[in-house]
C-alpha cells in the first residue's frame, strides 16, 4: 500500500479490474501497477497533441525530437545503450497527447527514467537535427498517410465537425514550414509538471515515484496548455484523388459520452472472427456492398467523435455503403435489440480489459465508466439529431454530399 506524504497524495482507480495507483510526486502526477513481470514499460503522456499547434504540424515534429541529442547524451549513445540493456524506445502523437514510452527489464528502470526526464529537461534541439533528420522523416510520414483513403478522409471530418482545436491536423503539413524556434517554444510551454504524466506498468511504486522525483523534479511547473474552446460543427470536406475511395460520417460533441462506445461496437462494420461476415449492423452492409467499414469512438477531453468510415476501390460501392449505412444509422433506436447491447457491452468490456495488458497508456487515458441499457438507449435516439459532418476522398464525383445522407 502506498503512504500518504506531502509529497505523494494516494488514490486508487480500476482500469479492467486490475488496480492502478495513483500519486504526485514533485508535482508530477504519476500513475503505476506493479504485475509481477520481468519486463517492465515506462510512458511519459504529455498534453502537447495535434490540437495545442500554434503552427500546423508542430506537435509532428515535437514528437520526432525525442530522443536526439541532449546536452547530457547524443541520440547515437543514447541508442547503443538502449541497444545494450536490450530496451525499446517509441513514440505516438494524438489529438490530445504525445507520448514517449521505453520498454525494458525490470531491472534497468534507473536508466530508462533517467533517460526519459533527459528528454524533457535537456533535449538540444539542435537546427540541423530539425533539417537533416526530423523533417524528412515527418515529411514520409505524412505522404505516406496521404495515400491511405480512410485516414485522409476521417482527417477531412475532423477539420468540419471542430474546425480548429481537435479540428487541426495531426500531421505536419508541407505548406506551413516549422522553424527551430517554434519547436523551442512549443517544447518549453509543453515539457512542464502541468502537462506530463508518468506512467509506469510492471514496476516497484515506489521506486518509480523515488526515480520521477528525481529526475523530473527539477521541470517547470509550468502551466496546462490551451486550445480553442471546442464547439461541434456540421459541414463537409472533399478531398479529390486519383487513389482509392473513403468517407467518413461522424458525430461530433462537446461532451463525452461513455455509451457511444458501446454504440459503435453494435454498428461495427468489421467482424472479431475470422471469416465470418459478422453480426453488427454495418458489417452486412461492408459484405453487401464489398467495402471496408470501421466504427470508432473517440473521447477527448472536452469533446468527443463517433465516427463512420466507410473505403473501398469503387467510389460507386462506397456510396451504396454510405447510403445504407445512413439508413442503419437513422433507424438505430428502432432495431437495438438486448441482444445487440449485451453483445455490444461485452465487447467494450473485453477491450477495456484487454487494453490494460496490450497498451497501458492507453487504458491509463480511456478510464472507467458504467454505461446503463437506458443510457445506451438514449444514446441512440440522439446519434443522427447533433451535428453530422462528412469527409469525402477519392473520386468526389461519385461520392455523397453531407445533405443527401442526413
Amino acid at each position: 500500500m502506498l503512504t500518504r506524504s506531502t509529497a505523494a497524495r494516494s488514490t486508487i482507480r480500476t482500469v479492467g479490474r486490475r488496480a492502478f495507483s495513483s500519486q504526485e510526486v514533485s508535482g508530477v502526477k504519476v500513475i503505476s501497477r506493479d504485475d509481477g513481470r520481468t519486463t517492465s514499460q515506462v510512458s511519459v503522456i504529455i498534453k502537447a497533441g495535434s490540437r495545442y499547434n500554434t503552427t500546423p504540424g508542430l506537435a509532428h515534429i515535437l514528437e520526432k525530437f525525442a530522443f536526439k541529442n541532449t546536452s547530457n547524451r547524443s541520440a547515437l549513445r543514447l541508442t547503443r545503450e538502449t541497444e545494450l540493456l536490450g530496451g525499446q524506445l517509441s513514440t505516438s502523437l494524438s489529438r490530445e497527447n504525445i507520448v514517449l514510452t521505453a520498454k525494458f527489464l525490470r531491472e534497468d528502470l534507473p536508466y530508462f527514467v533517467e533517460a526519459l526526464g533527459d528528454v524533457l529537461a535537456n533535449t538540444s534541439f539542435n537546427k540541423y537535427e530539425l533539417i537533416e533528420d526530423v523533417t524528412p522523416l515527418v515529411a514520409l510520414e505524412a505522404q505516406a498517410a496521404a495515400q491511405n483513403a480512410a485516414f485522409v478522409s476521417t482527417e477531412a471530418a475532423y477539420s468540419a465537425a471542430f474546425h480548429n482545436g481537435l479540428g487541426n491536423s495531426l500531421l505536419a503539413e508541407s505548406y506551413s514550414p516549422v522553424t527551430i524556434d517554434q519547436v523551442k517554444n512549443f517544447a518549453s510551454s509543453a515539457f512542464t509538471k502541468s502537462n506530463i504524466t508518468v506512467v509506469g506498468n510492471s514496476v516497484v511504486e515506489s521506486d518509480l515515484a523515488a526515480l520521477v522525483g528525481k529526475y523530473f523534479g527539477g521541470l517547470s511547473a509550468g502551466s496546462a496548455l490551451s486550445s480553442p474552446a471546442t464547439k461541434a460543427h456540421s459541414g463537409e470536406v472533399r478531398v479529390k484523388s486519383s487513389g482509392a475511395n473513403a468517407l467518413t460520417i461522424a458525430f461530433p460533441s462537446t461532451s463525452v459520452n461513455p455509451a457511444n462506445s458501446v454504440i459503435a461496437h453494435v454498428l461495427g462494420g468489421a467482424s472479431n472472427v475470422k471469416w465470418s461476415v459478422g453480426s453488427s449492423l454495418l458489417s452486412h452492409v461492408a459484405n453487401k456492398t464489398g467495402t471496408t467499414i470501421n466504427t470508432s469512438y473517440s473521447p477527448y477531453s472536452d469533446a468527443s467523435l463517433l465516427s463512420v468510415t466507410i473505403s473501398g476501390a469503387s467510389a460507386l460501392a462506397v456510396s451504396d455503403a454510405a447510403a445504407l449505412a445512413t439508413k442503419e444509422i437513422k433507424g438505430l433506436s428502432a432495431s437495438l435489440s438486448e441482444e445487440a447491447i449485451k453483445k455490444a457491452s461485452a465487447a467494450v468490456r473485453f477491450a477495456a480489459a484487454d487494453l490494460v495488458d496490450a497498451n497501458p497508456v492507453a487504458a491509463v487515458l480511456a478510464g472507467d465508466a458504467a454505461v446503463s441499457a437506458d443510457a445506451i438507449a438514449e444514446a441512440a435516439s440522439t446519434l443522427s439529431s447533433g451535428p453530422v459532418a462528412v469527409g469525402a476522398v477519392g473520386q468526389v464525383h461519385n461520392l455523397p454530399y453531407a445533405d443527401e445522407l442526413f
